[in-house]
């Protein structure tokens, strides 16, 4: 319709259908894990990617169930830290700078078999859209698997149980037979395993109840002492330097501070 010095209205329709709201990206099952055990020695995992908040949060849900985790923020990083730390699974983000993951899982591969280091890493690709041609990339460059972004942390779980030796414990489902728990306690283990001065440092960490160079000590002793390792990054967690500090004078009388 239109008049002389008003202008012009125009009505029209469009003919829409109502859709029921979106589910959240995480199905409500993931809160049901309560707990993640290990048939063996804790595997350790890499989380190569380049957004902090992502990264971030990958790592720290993995470290909530016990995981030891390290983080890269490009594929270069993912290539040094994998030659230093040989982590059993690497969750590659497929879009990083410097070095996309394609190309950091390719070289990975093939240093792992011109040192014929076995075992070979599992490379699980992180990518926000896998098609069928896509996969048939990932299996050339590397990779064992995939999982979508936006990650559900359900799936994400789902699958490090299909590749590493662990059992999710689900709430109400019965317990499983294990051979390892989740994390063995502190005073179960014995600082006598550890060299004198590593033991110094421990003691003198925890009277200065410096949690950032406790969790930096528990990484560096990851590859020869797991177990201990991880009771350390649990006393960090909880800044529970008495334990610590009670830890060691129970097994050592005499320790003199640095």
């Amino acid at each position: 319709m239109s008049a002389l010095q008003q202008g012009t209205t125009f009505s029209f329709s469009i003919p829409l259908t109502i859709t029921p709201p979106q589910e959240t990206l995480e199905p409500p099952e993931f809160h049901n894990l309560v707990g993640v055990h290990f048939l063996d020695q804790p595997p350790r995992i890499l989380v190569a990617e380049d957004d902090p908040v992502n990264r971030a949060v990958l790592a720290d849900t993995l470290h909530h169930f016990g995981l030891p985790v390290i983080i890269a923020e490009n594929g270069i990083q993912a290539i040094e830290q994998w030659q230093h730390w040989h982590p059993d699974l690497i969750l590659m983000d497929l879009q990083m700078p410097q070095l996309d993951g394609l190309a950091a899982a390719r070289q990975i591969r093939l240093r792992a078999n011109e040192l014929h280091a076995p075992p070979q890493p599992l490379i699980l690709a992180v990518t926000a859209s896998v098609f069928t041609e896509d996969q048939a990339m990932l299996l050339e460059a590397g990779c064992d698997g995939f999982i979508s972004k936006p990650v559900s942390f359900s799936h994400l779980f789902q699958q490090l149980e299909t590749y590493l030796p662990i059992r999710l414990e689900w709430q109400d489902s019965p317990q499983l037979p294990l051979a390892v728990d989740v994390a063995v306690p502190l005073q179960d283990l014995s600082p006598a395993d550890l060299p004198q001065a590593v033991q110094v440092q421990l003691q003198n960490l925890a009277l200065m109840a410096d949690d950032s160079a406790l969790r930096q000590l528990a990484h560096d002793l990851q590859p020869t002492h797991p177990k201990i390792a991880q009771a350390l990054v649990q006393v960090a967690d909880q800044f529970n330097f008495h334990l610590l500090l009670d830890w060691i004078a129970s097994h050592n009388s005499g320790l003199e501070e640095l």
